[in-house]
Parts: C-alpha cells; structure tokens; sequence
C-alpha cells in the first residue's frame, strides 16, 4: 500500500509538472514548435493522468485531498488557456488560408495562359 502510495504521488506530481510546462506553452505565441511541444506535454500529462487513475483506490481522496485539489484548479486554468489557445491556431491558420488564396490569385494572374497575356502589358 506504501508502495502504491509513492507511486499514486509520483503520478500525480508528473501530472502537475507537465500541466505547468503546458500552461507556460499555451501562452507563447502560435509556432509549429510550440505545437508540438503542446502535444507532447498534453499525452505526458495524460498518461500521468492515466496512471493516477489506475492506482487510485477508495479512500486515497482523503491523503491526496491537496493534490488532487491542484490538479483540479491546474485543469480548469488548462482549459481556458487551451481554448484560447485553439482560437489563435484558428485565425492563423485562416490567415494562412487567406494569403495562399492570394498566392494563388497572383500565380493565376502572371501565368502565360490567357488571362496572364491579357495583363502582360509587352506583347
């Protein structure tokens, strides 16, 4: 039982840390990297969930009160910030999105098929 109690503790205290790198990830600006270290820090923090979990029994919500109490106000804090989070990846990518268009709509423009003749002002 002392045993799955370290373990239990262990558990969560890898749960807390990778919520914390995570919440510092949320808040940097949107990067490719910053995504993947989101990821990456969203299944750590699962799988230390997970483990948790699978040790818990009946009885450990009374010498794990404080823990489990940080992990629930650290959640909560996650779940804004995620959301936010997933708001900024939307407009950029429907930044991304509207600049490829307009890519698209110069390539068009200057190719040598006709509508590009049409706007080539030497022939």
């Amino acid at each position: 039982m002392v045993d799955r109690h370290i373990r239990l503790r262990e558990a969560y205290q890898q749960a807390y840390e990778a919520g914390e790198g995570l919440l510092k990830a949320l808040r940097e600006p949107v990067t490719p990297a910053v995504i993947d270290r989101v990821e990456e820090l969203v299944n750590r923090r699962e799988e230390a969930v997970h483990q948790a979990a699978s040790l818990f029994r009946p009885g450990d919500q009374v010498p794990f009160q404080e823990q489990l109490q940080a992990l629930t106000r650290q959640q909560q804090t996650l779940d804004a910030e995620m959301r936010r989070f997933v708001d900024e990846l939307a407009r950029v990518a429907r930044g991304a999105a509207q600049v490829k268009s307009t890519v698209r709509g110069a390539r068009q423009m200057m190719s040598p098929g006709r509508r590009g003749q049409m706007l080539d002002e030497k022939r």
